[in-house]
């Protein structure tokens, strides 16, 4: 499910674009906290030197792997069956470090982000992408205030303030992105299923 919704999200490629106007990826080491099935490492990956994308997802992983071997790029992507918690990697391994609409599923969420500091080099940049705000925070928490649930947590306001404690500058922005989805009925899925997810 989550591949086919992806599918449906940002159809200007307006990210990237914003990505690429404020992050130089060329012949960077990148690692994505995270992967999904590739959403945002199969568009970043012409233009790295190398990426590690984890996840603790099977089939995402496995996903990914089947979309590796049939990229011209691929040689270049190595994606694990790893939960975030349990990673080990060498200090100042990479040079940016991605966090894909995962950092809200993280159960520690400043225990990984002070270990993506430790693989970073010196100069490294840490990226964290998720919805937040617009129609998708308003939708949801209206979701959460209707059915009861009390834990919904405005997700971009912890996630700053966890960057802002562990780097020397940290600077946030919105960009405007949405899902063009073909149904309503498809658009409930998926928010069922974040919010399910995140209990």
């Amino acid at each position: 499910k989550y591949e086919e919704w992806c599918g449906y999200y940002d159809p200007d490629a307006h990210e990237l674009r914003h990505l690429a106007s404020r992050v130089d990826f060329s012949n960077k080491t990148l690692l994505e906290i995270g992967c999904g099935t590739g959403r945002l490492s199969f568009r970043l990956l012409p233009h790295l030197k190398a990426l590690v994308g984890i996840d603790i997802e099977p089939a995402a992983i496995a996903t990914c792997e089947s979309k590796r071997i049939a990229t011209d790029h691929g040689h270049k992507a190595t994606f694990l069956l790893l939960d975030a918690g349990q990673m080990a990697f060498a200090p100042a391994s990479f040079d940016i470090v991605v966090f894909s609409w995962s950092i809200y599923l993280l159960h520690d969420k400043s225990a990984v982000i002070l270990a993506a500091r430790d693989f970073l080099r010196s100069d490294g940049t840490v990226i964290i992408l998720q919805p937040v705000g617009g129609e998708f925070e308003s939708t949801l928490f209206h979701y959460y205030r209707n059915n009861n649930i009390a834990s919904f947590v405005r997700h971009g306001s912890e996630a700053l303030a966890l960057l802002r404690s562990a780097f020397h500058t940290c600077s946030a922005e919105n960009l405007e992105t949405h899902f063009c989805f073909p149904s309503v009925e498809i658009a409930i899925e998926m928010l069922n299923f974040f919010v399910q997810d995140e209990d």
